[in-house]
């Protein structure tokens, strides 16, 4: 017989417990409740009552046991619910006979009492007791022996009494009269939770715990027990739910998951009726909506949220009839307005007799725009890619064309129906290529990977007439219409790359002249020298053979063979020692004013000569006279076994190295020839002489360079163009070198980035030497304001003298760092913030007796010193309101510190490419002595935009200026050169071209920096002034100062 819990009041297996006891009893018993009715019966009363258990149980037991409808007034049930103890009652009653009834109260953990507990014995066989209750007390024994759960009994001092089988299986039997707190519990006092207390008062306490021996969890009935003599006992029952605890807590976990699933799952999910009602939504859905909470999201109604209510019926009309739909896309209506494009996929669910709708809200929104744009993409496409300049080809992934363009057709001759179906690799490249590009191509259909695929590569193609030249391909693989496709832009590359040609034979001749340049500055013009400089110029140029014919001091019509270079080797050149004739021909060329270079052929040339040059296999020749003001100084001569083409510029950039190299032999002579002068007017008449022409010479390199840099318009070129600047920079810094040399000019400050500056200058000064430089450079640099040139011919000095102090080769230890100087300190100079430079050598060291000494003028411990370099860095840097300290230790080095004064916090200036970005207007008049210098300016400006005409000298730039002033086309800007060898210069040209226009726009352009002119040009009339030798950049900086109607952006 179940037993029926209809009250909630009682705890779990609370019920279940007493049906097991109550049933092994063999007199009548029940349990019934406080509103009379019968909760649970033992077999025993039902045959007493002679009625079955389910008949029993839910009865009021007055209507039962009296046949009444109402509880007799000596019932003991109700004096035990008003009392809360026991009570006994004896009576008579058919068909019971005489009874007696024993009660007893079920109380509850708050001490209420939840039911009573009824024992019926006969009187009539009351003499049979001893032998029942002896019998009651086996049965009571088999009974607690048996329960699977755990039972003891202990005193009111907590020692266990006794213990059923299962408690004694547990604990053993030594549990026996030992503390239960202490054998059970694992305690040494009576346990804290412990609620014996309330129970020995008459309570009965339900409670779970956890046992802190065995860890595992136990529900736990403590009931009281009450002997006649008035003791009191306590019985508690163990049962394990640890297992319980375990499904509860899985569950709990599971149901936090689940709830943890759901809200970070990236799609909108929902639960709602088919009338609209949502019941439940993810935090997902809320924001694909643009809900502000989840509350407000519930109040709305589904149907509501279509934009499309007939998407709705669609939609329910497809659940009803199928039961489930998956990707059904409509727009839905957000809470703020908008419409979103969703993918929705639900089913129907059924609980009980209502039909619940559960589904997911997926946002296909971008991807619906991504459709619509791919759409107006392809149709933009196919008009685009039949305007474009370059070919476009499609091709399937089985590599045969699908897409050709006009320019495709252009470039390559086929029209589409010739091209379409055809593999484009077989189609368009040489047959010498065909097996490598199919293997290639049968890789990627195996492994779907190019190498190809997102690059840009240069290849050889073939066109329709058979004529094979080089492409630029741009490869990226598509995916079109779910199929994969490649995408080709192809460039017939033929103009860019006979330029890009051109761009590096010319680069690398100023690359060669601008070492050559540098030196002549360094070197006396010796036999090895010039060998080194013909080398380079034929390496450059690709040559077979270069000479250097010299013409003798007497002007006659022979050459004098210098000096030659071959990539063959020396013993290649047949030329003899003796004179060399060229012909009256070229001679007259040669002497001709402004002689340029020219082209000829060995055929040419006189009897010997010819024979000569044929054993050489040379029969092309250029021939670039070298000019030392209007004298001709000789012929370099540029031999080679083919007919090659020479460019304008390449031509012009001979012409700067046959004039660098005149300008080398010029000085060398004049040098000779001014020994017996006084050796400082000499110097500085020298220095001004060479630094003027070489700065007119680097003006047309660093120009040249600057526009190449324009030129190059995807870098190919770029390193070379920055290497062959740098180098051209550090020419300008000689020549700036010689004039502080020669006067004692004021530092032209500015700020710079002094790391860059020394790391570039130190390389550049060690560059084929034995010496190894070791930088440490700190990260932070402050900048400083310096005169460029000047610092560089400081740092040049030093490092100059330590690769001399160590002949055998060592390393020079460059360091720069920033300092804070303090007040306090010894110092001679001011206190603040310095980047202090450090050059330290390992050479043979400075004697101490000698150190006072170094920095006086004209002191000197080399034979071949002029004892000025120390002398002028000391006058630089102190120029620069900074110090200079050394120390020295013979025989392991000398360490040189500079300080020089810093804008404490501020990085350097970065120098950035403006070339690209500056456009100009206007027309400009350059006047200049120098035609190299006059065309460099010209395409420069010409680079920038502008309109450009020349004038020689200040004569003809005034009656070129009085011509346009004439026609009403007065010229926006005048560029003049400060000095102009034997004409008017721009000095008094302003002052001329003033009176003639007060609004006239000027600026002054010189090699001498120290011209007073060049250092406060406002006060002669001038807007701005530029140095020789300047780079582009540096001229669309001063065109960007002037007036804007001058110069645009």
């Amino acid at each position: 017989m179940e037993h029926r819990e209809k009250d909630d009041s009682f705890p779990p297996g609370y019920l279940a417990a007493w049906q097991s006891l109550i049933e092994g009893l063999p007199d009548p018993a029940m349990v019934i409740g406080l509103d009379f009715r019968i909760i649970l019966a033992n077999e025993a009363q039902a045959r007493l009552l002679g009625r079955s258990r389910d008949e029993i149980v839910g009865e009021f037991c007055y209507r039962l046991l009296h046949g009444a409808e109402a509880p007799p007034p000596f019932c003991p049930h109700v004096l035990t619910q008003e009392k809360g103890r026991a009570q006994s009652a004896q009576f008579y009653e058919e068909p019971l006979g005489h009874v007696r009834v024993t009660v007893s109260p079920l109380k509850g953990q708050d001490g209420q009492v939840l039911a009573v507990f009824h024992l019926i014995n006969g009187l009539d066989t009351l003499e049979k007791t001893r032998e029942d209750l002896l019998q009651l007390e086996a049965r009571y024994r088999a009974m607690i022996e048996g329960f699977e759960g755990f039972l003891y009994i202990c005193s009111s001092d907590y020692r266990i009494e006794f213990m059923n089988r299962a408690m004694r299986s547990w604990l053993g039997p030594s549990g026996l009269g030992r503390p239960c707190y202490e054998v059970i519990f694992g305690q040494k006092d009576v346990c804290s939770w412990c609620p014996n207390s309330r129970v020995l008062k008459g309570e009965t306490v339900r409670w779970e715990i956890q046992n802190p021996v065995d860890r595992r969890w136990y529900y736990v009935i403590s009931t009281p027990i009450s002997y006649p003599e008035g003791t009191s006992s306590v019985m508690i029952l163990l049962l394990d739910i640890t297992r319980r605890k375990e499904l509860e807590d899985s569950l709990l976990k599971s149901e936090i998951k689940y709830r943890t699933l759901v809200e970070d799952v990236p799609v909108g999910l929902y639960w709602s009726t088919l009338e609209g009602e949502i019941l439940e939504a993810n935090q997902a859905l809320v924001d694909l909506l643009r809900y502000p909470d989840r509350q407000s999201l519930l109040k709305a109604n589904a149907g509501d949220l279509y934009l499309d209510q007939e998407d709705r019926h669609r939609l329910l009309r497809l659940l009803k009839s199928q039961g489930a739909v998956s990707s059904f896309e409509t727009r839905l209506r957000t809470f703020t307005g908008q419409t979103v494009w969703v993918r929705i996929s639900a089913r129907l669910v059924k609980e009980g007799e209502q039909i619940f709708l559960r589904g997911a809200i997926e946002d296909i929104d971008s991807i619906k725009k991504t459709e619509l744009a791919l759409k107006e993409s392809e149709t933009r496409f196919r008009a685009i890619s039949q305007m474009a300049p370059d070919a476009i080809v499609l091709m399937d992934k089985e590599g045969r064309i699908i897409f050709w363009n006009e320019a495709a057709r252009r470039i390559f001759g086929y029209s589409a129906q010739e091209a379409l179906g055809q593999e484009l690799h077989l189609f368009l490249a040489p047959e010498k290529y065909h097996q490598r590009y199919s293997r290639a191509f049968e890789r990627f259909k195996t492994t779907g990977q190019s190498r190809l695929s997102g690059k840009t590569l240069e290849f050889t193609a073939v066109r329709k007439d058979g004529s094979e030249f080089p492409i630029e391909v741009s490869l990226s693989l598509l995916r079109y219409q779910n199929e994969p496709v490649f995408l080709g832009i192809i460039r017939d590359i033929s103009l860019r790359k006979r330029a890009e040609e051109e761009i590096r034979r010319r680069g690398a001749i100023l690359e060669a002249i601008s070492l050559a340049a540098g030196r002549f500055l360094r070197a006396n013009i010796d036999r090895q020298t010039l060998s080194d400089v013909l080398s380079r110029l034929g390496q450059a140029t690709l040559a077979d053979l270069v000479l250097f014919l010299e013409i003798p001091l007497s002007g006659e019509a022979i050459f004098r063979p210098c000096c030659s270079w071959s990539p063959r080797g020396p013993s290649s050149v047949t030329l003899s020692e003796g004179p060399v004739t060229l012909g009256p021909d070229l001679w007259r060329r040669l002497k001709a004013p402004g002689s340029e270079p020219f082209w000829g052929s060995a055929d040419h040339l006189p009897p010997r000569e010819r024979e000569i040059f044929r054993k050489m296999d040379i029969s092309s020749l250029i021939f670039v006279p070298v000019l030392a003001g209007d004298r001709p100084w000789g012929v370099l001569l540029f031999g080679y076994q083919q007919t090659r083409p020479w460019s304008l510029s390449e031509s012009e950039a001979l012409k700067a190295a046959a004039d660098i190299i005149g300008a080398a032999l010029f000085r060398e002579r004049v040098e000779q020839e001014l020994l017996k002068m006084e050796k400082l007017r000499s110097l500085e008449l020298l220095a001004g002489g060479i630094a003027h022409d070489f700065n007119n010479i680097l003006t047309a390199i660093l120009g040249n360079v600057s526009l190449a840099k324009v030129l190059d318009k995807d870098g190919r070129l770029s390193q070379i163009l920055d290497q062959l600047e740098k180098a051209s920079l550090q020419a300008r810094n000689l020549t700036q070198q010689l004039l502080t040399f020669a006067k004692s000019s004021v530092p032209v400050k500015r700020r710079e980035d002094i790391g860059r500056l020394l790391t570039e200058t130190v390389e550049f000064s060690l560059s084929g030497s034995n010496v190894k430089a070791r930088f440490e450079i700190a990260p932070n640099l402050w900048a400083v304001e310096v005169d460029q040139a000047q610092i560089t011919q400081v740092i040049q000095n030093l490092v100059v003298n330590a690769k001399q102090a160590m002949p055998q080769g060592g390393t020079l230890e460059v360091r720069a760092e920033n300092v804070l100087i303090d007040r306090g300190e010894d110092i001679p100079f001011a206190a603040g913030a310095y980047v202090r430079l450090l050059i330290r050598d390992e050479g043979v060291g400075i004697p101490a007796d000698l150190l006072d000494k170094i920095f006086d003028p004209y002191f000197t411990t080399k034979q071949e010193g002029s004892g000025l370099g120390l002398a002028i860095v000391h006058s630089i840097v102190s120029k620069h309101g900074g110090w200079i300290e050394v120390d020295s230790v013979p025989g392991e080095g000398t360490t040189f510190a500079i300080y020089l004064p810093a804008l404490k916090g501020q990085a350097p200036d970065r120098e950035e490419p403006p070339e690209t970005a500056f456009r100009g207007q206007g027309k400009v008049l350059i006047m200049d002595d120098e035609r190299l210098v006059r065309e460099t300016l010209g395409s420069m400006l010409e680079a920038l935009g502008y309109e450009v005409m020349f004038a020689r000298d200040g004569q003809e730039a005034l009656e070129l200026y009085q011509t346009a002033l004439e026609a009403g086309c007065r010229f926006d800007l005048v560029i003049m050169d400060l000095t102009i060898r034997g004409g008017m210069g721009g000095r008094e040209t302003i002052e001329r071209l003033r009176e003639m226009d007060p609004q006239v726009k000027a600026i002054v352009s010189s090699g001498y920096s120290d011209d007073p002119v060049m250092s406060d040009f406002r006060r002669y009339g001038f807007l701005d002034v530029v140095a020789k030798p300047y780079r582009m950049g540096e001229l669309i900086e001063v065109l960007k100062r002037i007036s804007p109607s001058v110069a645009a952006n």
